[in-house]
């Protein structure tokens, strides 16, 4: 009996893609022959979802003008929607009560200098220094994390003597059960509404246009984006990966990076005919 991980089907419902890392080369922007096959898959009725911890407004600048699926997975799951109309299909927010409890436990901790940022659906709100030496420039408002009054859609954590790795080790344990925690780059931590991540947004999606998620793949390179990779039936990591998203037997490592057309390469895999 052939193994999950053996199957390769031919025809796939949907495609869920991560944006940075993934999707969008060194320079952030998707190459122009992955833009032409956006408009293939398209035309054979295969969605190309954007499964993403960016904001609605930071994946519109990433993916303007080019084939996606106008229903997009943004801030890791916490929002569903629908970006041409600007329908908000599913959403999802952080208790204050959680925030208040993570916001405890991160100052309790033995972390020195340290940032923190909020993001609700467009907002940035950021502790002063939290961009300190990042070339991560998007638009932002600075306000005072720790007075914020509304609900966010998740928390972000930075510190000038940890990686995002070893800040997600330090609190997977203490902090699992109220939120859940990811890394979306080197630098940052962030911790989602608990259950939440890319693989309850792409459930949403799917629900959305009644196809079997099981059917589907979707292609990664970081935490994030690990348990939408086990979630549908064919995930895939680039291979600058992170090296625990390889230590997964669910993950098939493609040969492709995120410089070299991974899109490519799955489509070849699932032997559809793109000419």
């Amino acid at each position: 009996m052939m193994n999950r991980l053996e199957v390769y089907p031919s025809q796939l419902p949907a495609i869920f893609v991560d944006l940075d890392g993934t999707m969008l080369n060194d320079d952030g922007v998707v190459d122009d022959e992955s833009a032409w096959l956006l408009k293939e898959l398209s035309s054979r009725d295969i969605r190309v979802v954007v499964a993403t911890a960016r904001s609605p407004m930071g994946a519109l600048e990433a993916i303007e003008n080019l084939t996606f699926d106008p229903i997009c997975i943004c801030l890791n799951g916490a929002l569903v929607i629908d970006l041409q109309r600007d329908e908000i299909i599913y959403e999802s927010k952080l208790p204050n009560s959680s925030l208040k409890r993570i916001v405890s436990t991160i100052e309790g901790a033995d972390l020195g200098k340290h940032y923190l940022a909020l993001q609700h659906r467009n907002s940035f709100i950021i502790e002063e220094g939290f961009m300190d030496g990042s070339s991560f420039e998007i638009p932002h408002v600075v306000g005072e994390v720790r007075r914020y009054e509304e609900e966010p859609s998740k928390l972000i954590l930075r510190t000038e003597s940890h990686s995002s790795i070893e800040l997600h080790d330090i609190f997977i344990d203490s902090l699992a059960k109220e939120s859940f925690l990811s890394t979306s780059g080197e630098d940052w931590l962030d911790f989602s509404p608990a259950n939440i991540s890319k693989a309850s947004g792409a459930r949403e999606v799917s629900n959305y246009y009644d196809i079997d998620i099981s059917k589907c793949a979707a292609i990664g390179n970081d935490l994030n984006d690990l348990e939408l990779l086990r979630t549908v039936g064919n995930g895939y990591a680039v291979t600058n990966a992170r090296s625990k998203l390889f230590a997964d037997p669910q993950v098939r490592r493609l040969a492709s990076d995120n410089n070299s057309k991974p899109l490519f390469e799955v489509v070849e895999k699932h032997s559809i005919n793109i000419q």
